[in-house]
Order: structure tokens, then sequence, then C-alpha cells
């Protein structure tokens, strides 16, 4: 396969793509809808188990990823420390702890405690992990 040199070819390649990204996600947009209007409840249709759901959820954080190699240079913001980074993502587990605490319901009091922080730990490490990629792109001060 030969290596695409031209600049246009490239921009065409590249909208091609975002085009394909966006009937895709129409797609399953549309089966998701399907199965509501079929009258399969919001709980079945938002769930791991249900591939499209999964299929939109997983192409979601891949496109967020993805498109901070991207983004992030483009910011012009310099590079966060560790510390902070650390500081913000302790934050972020407690607020998605306390999210989760108050909308599982029905459960015994060490279950519930144990969903809502590990709840809250995974949406934690999501977003940490996310925002060092992208400080990973940053410039130094010093430069």
């Amino acid at each position: 396969m030969k290596k695409i040199t031209d600049e246009r070819l490239k921009v065409r390649n590249l909208k091609n793509l975002r085009i394909a990204f966006l009937v895709e996600n129409l797609f399953l947009y549309g089966v998701l809808g399907w199965q509501l209007i079929q009258g399969k409840g919001i709980s079945a249709v938002l769930d791991w188990g249900n591939v499209p759901f999964a299929a939109v959820l997983i192409a979601g954080v891949t496109a967020a990823v993805l498109s901070a190699n991207v983004s992030e240079p483009m910011a012009d913001k310099p590079r966060m420390a560790t510390k902070r980074l650390v500081r913000i993502g302790l934050l972020v587990w407690v607020i998605a702890s306390i999210i989760f605490w108050l909308t599982i319901q029905e459960q015994p009091l060490g279950v519930h405690l144990a969903l809502a922080v590990g709840c809250g730990l995974i949406i934690a490490l999501v977003w940490t992990g996310i925002d060092a990629w992208g400080n990973h792109f940053r410039s130094n001060d010093d430069e």
C-alpha cells in the first residue's frame, strides 16, 4: 500500500473518516432509539450487555483519548504538575462517589458504600488518565 503524500488527498481522507464515523454513530443511535420505540426499557437499552450501547460508549471514549494529542498542544496551556493531577483525580473521585451514593438505591449499607466508592474510582481513574495523557502533549514552562 502506498503512502499518501498529496496534502489534498490527506485532507479528503480525513473528511471521509469523519463522515464514516458520523454515519456509524448515527446508525448506532438509531438502533438504540428503535429499541426504545419497540418497548425495550431504558435500563435494558442503556446496559453494557446491549452491543450498540457499548459500541457508542467505547467509540466516544476512544475519540476523546485520540483527540487529546491534537487538542492539548493547540490549547497552549502549561504542563500540570503531578501533584495537581492527583488532587484533581481525588476531587473527581469524591464528587463521583457522592453522585453514585445518591443515585444507587435499594442496597445494604456496605454494598451501597462499596458500589459508590468503586464506581467513583473508575470515573476518577478514567478522568485522571485522560488528563495525564493530555498533559503529556503540553509544553513545559521553561521552553
